[in-house]
């Protein structure tokens, strides 16, 4: 009976000490499996930071590459300007050589036109020396640029050179006998100068040899006329037989 009911104790003693063991290597099993979650999230949150940083490290590489690629852009462009400001600088030093040759070259031109009307034909004399004064003035100012300067130098020879190619006729006055006249005159280019009284009946030509009026022939009446009404446009153009300096004959 005590052997039996020791048997039995063993086997509950037995049936215990096997629900204990099975029950601590079930807790040892959920203390494992929540180490190992605790881990797995541990290696998932380091993954993540080093993805992170892996993308920061590569943002920080392209901004390097741009800031770089930009740098090298700026370089570029401020070589470019330090290249145009020696070409401006250059052609401002060549301006101002040029200006030192153009200056003088411009005022013997102008020198030169007034010398030129003063022994040309004596028409509009008076004239065109005031429009060659005003040239000079405006050389001698410093608030014309210097191309405006050459232009007007230019466009003052251009219009003395048209003179050449025109026939033109005025009214005005002379001094025949030491007495002021109303005459009409006619000029044919640079060739002559002629003028003639309101009544057609006396007639001149300029002797540029002895710097005065002389008288022409009345036979040259007509002619002298019909020049003047040409140059007036109330003629259609047409030949005229005027007298030149060889031609001019006394009365």
């Amino acid at each position: 009976m005590q052997q039996a009911a020791f048997a039995l104790w063993l086997c509950l003693f037995s049936g215990m000490a096997a629900a204990a063991s099975i029950e601590q290597s079930i807790s040892t099993e959920q203390q494992t499996s929540a180490a190992g979650r605790q881990s797995q999230q541990q290696v998932d949150r380091l993954a993540r930071d080093s993805e992170q940083l892996l993308r920061e490290y590569q943002q920080l590489m392209q901004q390097g590459d741009y800031q770089q690629a930009y740098n090298l852009e700026l370089e570029r462009r401020l070589e470019e300007q330090q290249q145009e400001l020696a070409r401006l600088q250059q052609e401002i030093a060549d301006v101002q050589i040029t200006r030192l040759h153009v200056m003088p070259l411009l005022r013997d031109m102008s020198s030169g036109l007034k010398q030129f009307v003063e022994l040309d034909l004596p028409f509009e004399q008076q004239q065109r020396l005031a429009s060659v004064a005003r040239l000079e003035q405006l050389l001698a100012g410093s608030s014309t640029s210097l191309a405006e300067k050459f232009r007007r130098v230019l466009e003052a020879w251009q219009a003395e050179s048209d003179y050449s190619y025109q026939l033109g006729s005025w009214r005005g006055e002379v001094l025949v006998q030491d007495m002021p006249r109303r005459v009409d005159f006619l000029r044919v280019g640079r060739l002559a100068l002629y003028y003639q009284t309101p009544d057609g009946q006396q007639s001149a030509w300029w002797d540029r040899q002895a710097g005065q009026w002389q008288p022409l022939a009345s036979a040259y009446n007509h002619a002298i006329r019909q020049g003047i009404r040409l140059a007036d446009k109330q003629l259609p153009p047409q030949l005229l037989q005027l007298p030149i300096a060889s031609q001019a004959v006394q009365p």
